[in-house]
């Protein structure tokens, strides 16, 4: 037997229990570090290990609870957040970031750390963490620091969106108190101000959401053609997607919570108004007393008065982070009855829950968020709110936007800022989970886009209704559809039903269980299943229903297995978070208001309606204008509410109510047109105004105006404007078949182009062309083949694409290269006659046989084509002998191959025929266009026309092309001009006009539209075969058939913008809503001259996608 170990201090001798309450007692002023404790664990080995963090997480909970707020913890974490090993950890964290703040150094290495630990306590505020922040010194620290280092590590003098600047926003807001305010001298503010302002105003390059506005309907999917894609500014990406931009730590005894890096752009608005508001509004002497003055005075006009002004001053509009006490229990009535959950529940950090739910559910846009925490308390918008909005000069921030460098007198006073009253009462609306109820669908193709109207479809309607005396609703109307939301009362009967809620039903039961790694539970489970919103819970519960519920096994914590390898807490779950709520039954919620009276009377009356997006609670709100919508404008207010009682974002403007607004603070512009040709009607229609979307590059009214000054009523945005009173209007021009890679065989041969230019060569040249053929009028063309380029087209598409294009061009639509079979095409080698080509060198892809078809038309598919081109008759009778043979190349076989493989893939077929026998059986196999065909029809036999006019194919008639080759007599050119001269009696519609440009100079594309008038053909219609005609024949399978028609009746809802859909994918040919604003004017007239009129040089303005790339007949490029 041992003998027993006497103990060497008297101390030792105590029960732990009472050693641990001499520790508590030693350290009684909480504001102080725990700094007796090193001491005794250095008096000997057994009270080390007694007291150690190893063995005694007991006690240091017990410090962390008399010291640090613990309420949000246990709310946010559940078990996790409330256990001692977890509270060990924090105190020790916390006495770090304390530790840090005092020694006053803020060139401090692990600063970003301590920022990190000081905002993580202020949001879990309840009065002590900021007590200890402030006694740490924290408030001078971070204003030290946001003056000194924030324009470290700069990008072109902008300060950086790193981490660091974001904590160091929030954390200078959060320390701001109006003793504070007060004490900054008025050059202090200003600097203030100045220093923080490019994140307040420039939402191009400091993000204002966690993910873009633009999405009501989030996870994203990882097919990003289904979303909006950003675009270049000489500021960066916008917008941007900030996908991970988060800081992984352990907190409390979670071992790795991700957590978003806090929205710098939000925190500096809330830090430069409370500034701002220090100083009140100067009250005009001049105004009215009151109201009722003003009407004594005959003043019924809408203006502010002495009073209203006084109210501005009386209210700030960005309210402070409320300052509470130690105890802040003690003033909540029945406090000491209260359960421990339900006292967490009403402690001032659940103002703060959303927020903090959001920087831990809202870092990755592409994967489902498996807590589903809430983002926004229903009632919290409901009620008055009086706010402000920033708002500069249009020529000064236009010109800032395009200055990637910041400039060095940046200041409010450079940008003419300004700032403008904001009043709204607001109801809110709530769509249940009870049937028949669904919510309304976001608006936009997908759920992305429709942030125009809210995310509400364009052809929304709502009415508010009584249900009866006491209880309101408000029914939604889309199309069909209406669905009825009911009006959320604060402390009025719950909403909620839980024996109607289908939730709950599906359920059987209101409580909601919640777990970390949801997700990927079922992917294991389930690995062939999708979840898609709405049905992601139901999937979950079934799947734990499956399972009885089990819990797994306890594992400790391996993130602190040094602190808690001998806890005498032990651990009650697997490391797993979990949280726990009670259903609400909400779907949807909506909110709906006006401007109170009086406020209207002030400031202008308005009316709102919005809505909140479920992922992250950001809310959309649009304002209309009761009166004056022109002049006053449709705005959009987008932003979160921070803290419970700030509601904070950006604004965007449009003078057109719901209709597409554009970037922030962007505008429309009218086009005013003398005459407007309608390809549909055939009508040039007088007097009228075309709205075109600067952003989306879409049309978005077309109305018509009267009075001799058209300008008139528009004088308020005149920079806005485009006169073309004077012109004729018409939709831009298309060419359904051009060859970019060739230039007039009167200067080069076709050979000789092929086998003596570069490639490089024949790609600028290519470029050139494209502009030649913009500037001509002509804003999109089809390429029908690179002729020995290769697929360079598919290369120069890119170029030409989208508003930020490399290259000035129309829309490109490519074909990349013709296949044809072996033998048929050029170049030929005079010495080597069986060759394909020449060193290499093809006009042309060949292909043989059905499985070298199919596999020639998959191929350039897959390449990127958008059109599939057979040369289906001898080509060298068009391209290098105007009298050469025609006669049919591929078999039936062959040619039902690349049909119908093109048309599996959703892509057209061209086919390149003459004959009428091989055209006739190309109507039959479903052929899309036909190119040429100038034997389509003889003097005595007319049937192939005749079934050619009752499909659905088009033709393409090239007559310019045999016009130039002939030097327009004799050969291809009088057959050809025969052939459409009989269409023309036959009554053909179905015509597109190309020329076969290249073999001509680009340019001169209109030629083929002129030889068409000059064969017979009434001018109205010609213009309809260039454009509407066009687009009928360019456009994608998408836009065919039934799915065709139905997506073409709805164009006018505007889904089809280009950001969404593509470059080449939006409608043009037509000047009506929704349809790509493609425009251009002619000074000519088409009934005396046609040919003039729509002639390279008479063409005055061209517009492609909403750009203006021709004005007053100069290039603009």
């Amino acid at each position: 037997m041992a003998p027993a170990v006497v103990q060497s201090s008297w101390l030792c001798r105590l029960p732990l229990e009472i050693i641990e309450e001499v520790v508590l007692e030693l350290h009684d002023d909480p504001t102080n570090p725990p700094s007796m404790i090193p001491p005794l664990l250095q008096t000997c080995k057994q009270l080390y290990n007694s007291l150690g963090f190893k063995t005694n997480n007991h006690l240091y909970a017990r410090l962390f609870v008399s010291r640090f707020d613990g309420s949000a913890a246990a709310r946010r974490l559940g078990e996790l957040g409330s256990n001692a090993p977890g509270l060990s950890y924090q105190l020790r964290s916390y006495c770090s970031a304390l530790k840090c703040l005092r020694t006053g150094d803020i060139h401090a290495n692990d600063i970003p750390r301590t920022f990190w630990i000081c905002f993580s306590m202020m949001m879990e505020n309840d009065g002590k963490n900021r007590c200890q922040l402030e006694a740490a010194g924290l408030p001078d620290f971070v204003d030290r620091f946001v003056r000194e280092r924030l324009y470290e590590n700069n990008e072109a003098g902008w300060p950086a969106e790193s981490e660091v600047n974001s904590l160091a926003m929030w954390l200078l807001w959060f320390t701001s108190t109006e003793e504070r305010l007060r004490a900054e001298t008025p050059e202090q503010r200003a600097q203030m101000t100045k220093l923080i302002l490019p994140y307040v105003l420039m939402p191009v390059r400091y993000a204002a959401y966690f993910a873009p506005h633009t999405h009501f309907t989030l996870p994203l999917s990882l097919d990003t053609s289904q979303h909006p894609h950003s675009f270049h500014t000489v500021h960066g990406i916008y917008p941007q997607y900030r996908e991970g931009r988060s800081w992984k730590t352990p907190l409390y005894e979670v071992k790795d919570l991700e957590v978003g890096v806090p929205l710098a752009s939000v925190a500096a608005k809330l830090v430069y108004f409370s500034r701002r508001e220090v100083s009140p509004v100067g009250v005009p002497p001049h105004l009215p007393r009151t109201r009722e003055h003003a009407f004594q005075l005959g003043l019924t006009m809408v203006g502010p008065t002495q009073e209203d002004v006084q109210e501005l001053n009386e209210h700030k509009i960005a309210k402070l982070v409320p300052e509470t006490t130690w105890d802040w229990w003690s003033k909540i009535k029945g406090y000491d009855h209260l359960r421990p959950e339900e006292l967490a529940k009403r402690a001032p950090s659940a103002r703060w829950d959303n927020d903090w739910s959001r920087l831990v559910d809202c870092n990755h846009l592409f994967a489902p968020i498996s807590l589903k925490r809430p983002h926004y308390t229903p009632g919290q918008l409901r009620g008055l709110w009086q706010g402000r909005m920033l708002y500069p000069d249009d020529n000064l921030y236009g010109t800032l936007m395009q200055t990637p460098e910041m400039p060095a007198s940046f200041d409010e006073q450079t940008i003419g800022l300004a700032a403008a009253p904001v009043f709204m009462r607001l109801r809110e609306y709530h769509c249940m989970d009870v049937e028949p109820h669904q919510p309304i669908p976001g608006g936009g193709k997908d759920g992305a886009g429709g942030i125009q109207n809210a995310w509400f479809p364009n052809s929304m309607r709502y009415q508010e209704v009584s249900v009866c005396i006491s209880h309101h609703g408000l029914t939604i109307t889309c199309q069909e559809r209406t669905s009825f939301y009911h009006e959320y009362v604060v402390g009025g009967p719950d909403l909620h039903d839980e024996s109607k809620c289908r939730g709950c039903q599906y359920r059987g039961t209101s409580e909601m269980v919640l777990r970390e790694h949801d997700d990927r539970y079922l992917q294991c489970r389930y690995p062939d299943a999708q979840y898609v919103e709405g049905s992601y819970l139901e999937a979950l519960d079934q799947a734990l229903a499956e399972d009885g519920m089990e819990e797994g096994e306890d594992e400790e914590d391996d993130a602190m297995e040094e602190d808690s390898s001998e806890a005498d807490v032990e651990m009650n779950t697997d490391g797993e978070l979990e949280i726990k709520r009670k259903c609400d039954g909400i779907r949807d919620i909506v909110l709906v208001g006006e401007t109170d009276m009086r406020h209207g009377h002030a400031w202008h009356h308005y009316k709102f309606y919005g809505r909140v997006r479920e992922w992250d609670g950001l809310v959309a709100l649009i304002r209309i204008p009761v009166m004056n919508p022109h002049v006053l404008g449709v705005w959009i207010f987008t932003g979160y509410v921070i803290g419970g009682q700030n509601f904070v974002g950006n604004w965007r403007t449009t003078t057109h109510p719901g209709e597409p607004v554009t970037f922030d603070a962007g505008e429309t512009t009218i086009i005013i047109a003398g005459k407007l040709f309608d390809p549909y009607s055939l009508d040039l229609v007088e007097k009228q105004l075309i709205t075109v979307s600067n952003e989306s590059g879409l049309i978005l009214e077309v109305s018509p105006y009267s009075g001799s000054d058209p300008l008139s009523e528009w004088r308020f945005a005149t920079e806005n404007v485009i006169d073309l009173s004077t012109l004729t209007v018409l939709p831009g021009f298309v060419d359904a078949h051009v060859h970019f890679f060739l230039h007039p065989y009167s200067e080069t041969s076709w050979e000789d182009q092929l086998t003596k230019e570069s490639i490089v060569e024949r790609t600028i040249r290519a470029t050139v062309h494209a502009k030649r053929t913009l500037m001509a009028g002509y804003t999109a063309v089809r390429d029908l083949g690179t002729e020995g380029a290769g697929d360079a087209d598919i290369a120069l598409r890119k170029c030409l694409s989208s508003g930020e294009a490399l290259v000035p061009g129309p829309r490109y639509f490519c074909a990349s290269r013709a296949i044809v079979p072996t033998g048929s095409y050029g170049p030929k080698s005079s010495l080597y006659v069986n060759q394909e080509g020449i060193d290499g060198i093809t006009g042309a892809e060949v292909a043989d046989g059905r499985d070298e078809c199919s596999k020639a038309v998959r191929r350039q598919i897959g390449a990127g084509a958008d059109w599939i081109k057979v040369s289906v008759s001898q080509i060298f009778g068009v391209s290098t002998r105007p009298g050469g043979a025609s006669m049919s190349t591929f078999n039936h076989e062959e040619l039902k191959t690349m049909i119908d493989t093109a048309h599996q893939y959703g892509v057209k077929v061209a086919a390149h025929a003459t004959n009428k026998d091989t055209i006739d059986h190309l109507i039959r196999l479903s052929v899309d266009s036909i190119e040429h065909g100038y034997d389509i029809a003889s003097s005595d036999d007319r049937e192939t026309l005749r079934a050619f006019a009752q499909s659905n194919t088009k033709w393409v008639p090239t007559l310019a092309a045999y016009f130039t080759l002939s030097q327009g007599a004799g050969g291809s050119w009088e057959r050809a001009a025969q052939s459409f001269k009989a269409a023309l009696e036959e009554g053909v519609d179905n015509i597109a006009c190309g020329g076969d440009t290249g073999v001509f100079a680009h340019g001169d594309n209109a030629m083929e539209m002129a030889l068409m008038v000059r064969l017979g053909a009434d001018w109205r219609r010609v213009l309809k075969w260039g454009t509407l005609g066009g687009w009928e024949c360019v456009r994608s399978m998408e836009w065919e058939g039934r799915k065709g028609t139905e997506r073409l009746a709805s164009v006018g809802e505007l889904r089809e913008d280009p950001s969404i859909v593509g470059d080449n994918e939006v409608p043009f040919g037509a000047v009506r809503k929704g349809f790509a604003a493609d425009l251009i004017a002619t000074s000519g007239n088409f009934a005396t001259d046609f040919q003039g009129a729509v002639s390279a040089e008479n063409i005055k303005f061209v517009m492609k996608g909403g750009r203006v790339y021709k004005r007053d007949g100069v290039a603009l490029v």
